[in-house]
């Protein structure tokens, strides 16, 4: 599989994977003409693609649509070939970016949704820190269920929750 980076003059560009990149460009619909920019094909597509996601998180505008500086893109392009699913092959940068995503994400309050379920439950509600192995096997699941990973979590909350009642 591949990772691809398309792009478009107005400044937007999608995150995506796919067995033929080059096909995949012409699918792609939208207010405007997108160019295939950039290609790296690897075993490790799944991670790959949810980590320059996580890295690009204040710029996405919708799904795997980003609005991406110049230097961002370069960044990107700079991804070595046959990239394997450890960080030390990418760009420092991109690493740095990663931390910041996890920092944010670590650092938001329960949603309060989840924190009434945990509070009746008789749970104190707790920011979680998932390490990096873990939030991509999260952050898969969720994209494989076509939901956001804060309402996976929820949901794994919520089963968890009515196991231990039924214990």
């Amino acid at each position: 599989m591949f990772v691809y980076l398309f792009g478009s003059q107005e400044g937007y560009y999608k995150i995506g994977r796919s067995k033929k990149p080059s096909s995949r460009v012409n699918q792609v619909g939208g207010p405007f003409v997108v160019r295939l920019l950039w290609t790296v094909e690897t075993n490790h597509d799944l991670w790959l693609e949810g980590y320059l996601h996580d890295c690009f998180f204040r710029s996405r505008k919708r799904g795997e649509w980003f609005h991406l500086a110049p230097e961002d893109v370069s960044l990107i392009r700079a991804i070595p070939p046959g990239c394997c699913a450890e960080e030390a092959c990418l760009p420092l940068r991109l690493r740095r970016l990663h931390c910041e995503y996890l920092i944010e994400m670590a650092s938001r309050p329960v949603p309060p949704d989840a924190a009434a379920r945990m509070r009746a439950a008789g749970l104190v509600p707790v920011q979680v820190w998932i390490d990096q192995k873990l939030h991509w096997r999260l952050q898969r699941e969720a994209w494989e269920a076509r939901i956001s990973l804060t309402e996976l979590m929820t949901n794994l909350f919520s089963t968890a929750v009515s196991e231990r009642k039924r214990i």
